[in-house]
């Protein structure tokens, strides 16, 4: 299913005052940006709309910073669930910290990927 024929996205151009700031929402359906977030390295992700209920807590924050977000998208990397189970801190935050190093790489590919097109 493409972006467009979401009825999310259907609600959301039919009841949004998107139209006249001039904005326009590109046509990329989640699956081409899931697809995209993984060839950069993310082990997983999910994306979800800025009018989704479950954002509906962090939205106006979101949209403080970057006021022309359409969706959110969070990576997942995999640890290593005996380094983080371990009693050892510095072997627990260790993990911890290439964990973000890989999302931040993740991060930087998807943006390059996404700039490119």
């Amino acid at each position: 299913m493409s972006m467009n024929n979401h009825p999310a996205v259907i609600w959301f151009n039919e009841n949004s005052d998107d139209k006249s700031t001039g904005i326009e929402i590109n046509n990329f359906d989640y699956q081409t940006l899931k697809d995209m977030a993984i060839c950069a390295g993310a082990d997983d992700c999910g994306i979800a709309n800025i009018v989704s209920t479950a954002l509906q807590d962090e939205k106006k924050e979101i949209l403080s910073i970057y006021p022309e977000t359409k969706a959110v998208m969070s990576i997942v990397i995999k640890l290593n669930r005996e380094n983080v189970r371990c009693v050892s801190r510095s072997v627990s935050d260790l993990e911890f910290l290439q964990g973000f190093e890989a999302a931040n790489s993740v991060a930087r590919k998807l943006t390059a990927l996404l700039k490119a097109l």
